[in-house]
């Protein structure tokens, strides 16, 4: 019978480190950081975009009722009573909103909303009735502000002088008057979309 030569003690098998390795890693942290680099001005652009389009579809439902009767007969008290006059399938699309000073104001998507009347020439007591919506924030690129009117429809201005931002300030109107607003840089939106 043969012997078998002594085997030398099992040990691990040691791979080779490759140089390169590094390398690989810092070439895939670059791309990774130039694709974040470019996605996030275009992903800012589309949210941005989204939350005016939004802000415009919420004052269109909430103007619909201002031909009816009977929000004349009795005038919502705030933003959240013309709200919840809706009907309960538009209100159902819009109840991701944060209710504000008492209903006073809602915020939706970075927008303001606030239901008010404003008089229509002096000693006006019933006024015209008037949703206006606002940015949240004050960015770089100024988001318009828009108004909803009873008595011309929706509205938009694309940069006021100062910004509509914010809590402290939202869009002042003068007058409820179509070519007094559009004299002061108003446009009317017209298509469903507002662009």
């Amino acid at each position: 019978m043969a012997t078998l030569p002594p085997q030398p003690p099992a040990t691990s098998p040691v791979t080779p480190r490759r140089p390169g390795r590094f390398l690989d890693w810092a070439i895939l942290v670059g791309v990774v950081a130039v694709v974040v680099i470019v996605s996030l001005p275009r992903l800012s652009a589309f949210a941005k975009h989204e939350n005016e389009s939004d802000a415009r579809q919420l004052l269109r439902r909430l103007a619909l009722p201002f031909g009816d009767d009977s929000l004349e007969a009795a005038p919502p008290r705030d933003t959240l009573d013309l709200f919840e006059r809706l009907p309960r399938v538009a209100r159902r699309q819009f109840e991701d909103q944060i209710v504000l000073e008492d209903g006073r104001l809602i915020l939706r998507h970075g927008y303001y909303f606030e239901f008010l009347r404003l008089p229509g020439f002096a000693g006006d007591s019933r006024g015209v009735m008037a949703v206006r919506a606002w940015p949240e924030r004050c960015t770089d690129a100024a988001s318009p502000a828009y108004v909803a009117l009873s008595n011309a429809g929706l509205l938009r201005h694309r940069r006021l002088e100062p910004p509509a931002c914010g809590l402290e300030r939202p869009p002042e109107f003068l007058t409820p008057h179509l070519a007094d607003l559009q004299a002061r840089g108003w446009e009317l939106v017209t298509d469903p979309g507002g662009d």
